[in-house]
């Protein structure tokens, strides 16, 4: 994510804010910017996918934390992907409460998710 932090230096270029030598958006960090942002959403959206299909069935399994569904998983892994980016991108102190709004708001959504759609079959893992 580094590779989307910019800021414009004493000439007035636009450069990376840690390697002041890179230019951003042109040459190789034009490149590479296509291909992390590619990567991250081709990877995000397998992980996701297979996380939302995965399900186990209570007769088959003797395990008292099989999950109905994949339901609860799937909002969690959109919960840490919304909250990395959040982080990546507005690290600065002027940000701090659109961080501490985001950890709020979508942790009581992460809880009333598990709520609404108890995944699990045992009762006593779904209370937990």
């Amino acid at each position: 994510m580094s590779l989307f932090r910019c800021v414009v230096n004493t000439e007035g270029d636009s450069v990376h804010y840690l390697f002041g030598e890179i230019y951003c958006y042109s040459g190789e960090h034009l490149v590479l910017m296509i291909l992390v942002g590619f990567t991250s959403f081709l990877m995000v959206s397998i992980s996701m996918i297979t996380v939302y299909l995965n399900f186990e069935n209570s007769l088959v399994s003797n395990d008292v934390t099989a999950s109905k569904n994949g339901h609860h998983n799937f909002f969690q892994i959109c919960y840490f992907t919304v909250v990395s980016i959040i982080f990546a991108f507005f690290s600065s102190d002027e940000y701090a409460f659109m961080r501490i709004a985001s950890l709020l708001v979508g942790g009581f959504v992460l809880l009333m998710s598990f709520h609404y759609y108890s995944p699990f079959y045992v009762m006593a893992m779904q209370r937990f």
